[in-house]
């Protein structure tokens, strides 16, 4: 990544993807790459109309989203790294942004910052701060629209959030 100006990221002896190190991280072409590039948090989403557009329609754990970019309709699973989520309050709302509310579930300092697994229903997110939170810490774990990375639910066993 660092020294090419192209790159091809494989799966299984086939290309999934060729591009500049700046397309494949930022705009990976399947759920593969976008695991391979780092983004493995997953959440499945429901995309649909709303007032003003597409939205992320709200779900058990949190409220509907405009989505101001070209999204495919219906269910979706969203890829997202541990970077661009925000750990916030639980009453945090902008409207660019899912909000899920969640609890701090577990803490480790790898070095730099710290890494938590926020607990929201059933599932847990990784995501890094570099504020030191308490374990059973409420919490809004924020995810920006434009940072998800939207794929068509394939029917895979992705747990709705």
């Amino acid at each position: 990544m660092t020294m090419a100006d192209r790159i091809v990221v494989m799966d299984q002896g086939r290309i999934a993807q060729v591009g500049t190190p700046e397309e494949v991280y930022h705009a990976p072409a399947s759920p593969f790459v976008a695991t391979f590039m780092g983004a493995d948090n997953t959440i499945a989403l429901r995309i649909g109309e709303g007032p003003a557009g597409r939205q992320v329609e709200a779900g058990p754990h949190h409220a509907a989203v405009p989505i101001e970019r070209a999204a495919p309709a219906g269910p979706v699973t969203a890829y997202f790294r541990d970077d661009v989520a925000r750990i916030e309050r639980p009453d945090h709302q902008t409207s660019d942004e899912i909000m899920l509310k969640g609890m701090i579930a577990v803490r480790s300092y790898p070095g730099g910052h710290y890494r938590y697994a926020v607990a929201v229903g059933e599932r847990e997110f990784t995501v890094r701060d570099t504020r030191l939170l308490d374990v059973g810490t409420p919490v809004g774990l924020c995810l920006p629209t434009r940072a998800l990375h939207l794929f068509p639910d394939n029917g895979a066993s992705t747990r709705s959030n």
